[in-house]
């Protein structure tokens, strides 16, 4: 990739970043237009975390007087990054701690979001606190650990692959794809010793954006919860793989959300706790700053389907 090409990759980068936090009211209901952000098996299908944060944003704009305490969204059909995204409310009573809205692309619903709202000079009054979280105390400094790749899920699966005599399938479009997202990975979860071990990983914005503007705090840990290292069964236990590579869908995501008081661009510790059953896979996830103040809980729930056909490489003939 030449200069040029990489400047011009890192201004599209920005321009989604931006696009994260700019939503235009619409008849009532709030528009995102693109470009949107791609996920880690697919890039042109929308970022789990982008529909998420979103939606957070546009309860905080439909309900401007209140801060949620608690969301849950559920996923519904995968959305594309090319379309608008229309965030539109569906239970909304004036005063009421409560609020659903759904998110729309064209005539079809994608995600559906329920909060539990505060008013906003209650929420720290409100706002549940954590009898035990994350020690931040004994761990690596994040500037002493070395920067990893974000789609760490996407790496493993490929290296995989390689293992067992097939082509890569995620490398080429991840390989020097930007990101907002930097990643320094911990330690990575170990299912075979134990099947609850967490992962740890720091987590910061990107170099690229860090001199964007962040209206809302909460967004940014909010995006950075549905980055999940989740695996399927057989990657973790080594096992020969089938005619197709697994691809992770998001069913159902709940967040309680502790704190807005943080630096939004400063590094953030991310906690997984990851229990796998066949295709399907439940994460109990913490986020606390590099302080190890507590900022969210959240629990996820996934699936893998194998979608993307492998292709067996043939062995190079010996000269």
């Amino acid at each position: 990739m030449s200069k040029n090409e990489k400047r011009g990759v890192q201004e599209d980068i920005v321009k989604i970043f931006e696009n994260f936090f700019n939503l235009t009211e619409v008849d009532g209901h709030f528009t995102a237009t693109p470009p949107h952000h791609g996920g880690a098996f697919n890039p042109i299908r929308l970022f789990g975390g982008q529909a998420i944060g979103q939606a957070y944003l546009a309860a905080t704009k439909i309900r401007p007087d209140f801060l949620p305490l608690r969301m849950d969204f559920t996923f519904l059909r995968p959305g594309t990054t090319k379309d608008d995204i229309d965030y539109m409310a569906t239970s909304s009573g004036v005063g009421s701690h409560y609020l659903a809205l759904e998110s729309r692309q064209g005539e079809k619903v994608l995600n559906t979001a329920k909060f539990r709202l505060a008013r906003l000079k209650y929420f720290e009054k409100e706002a549940l606190q954590p009898v035990d979280f994350i020690d931040t105390s004994n761990l690596p400094c994040p500037y002493q650990t070395k920067p990893s790749s974000p789609f760490i899920a996407t790496t493993v699966i490929d290296k995989w692959l390689k293992r067992h005599g097939f082509e890569t399938r995620f490398a080429n479009f991840n390989r020097n794809r930007p990101t907002l997202f930097e990643g320094r990975l911990i330690r990575f979860y170990d299912f075979e010793n134990d099947q609850k071990q967490s992962s740890l990983m720091w987590m910061r914005l990107s170099k690229i954006v860090k001199d964007s503007p962040i209206p809302i705090n909460v967004i940014i840990p909010l995006v950075f919860s549905d980055f999940i290292l989740a695996l399927p069964s057989n990657v973790i236990l080594d096992q020969e793989p089938s005619q197709k590579s697994p691809v992770m869908s998001s069913l159902e995501h709940q967040v309680v959300f502790h704190s807005n008081d943080f630096d939004a661009k400063d590094f953030f510790l991310v906690e997984q706790q990851i229990e796998c059953s066949t295709e399907m896979v439940k994460i109990n996830g913490k986020i606390a700053t590099r302080h190890g103040r507590p900022v969210m809980s959240f629990t996820q729930q996934a699936f893998f389907q194998e979608l993307i056909p492998n292709q067996f490489v043939e062995p190079s003939p010996k000269l």
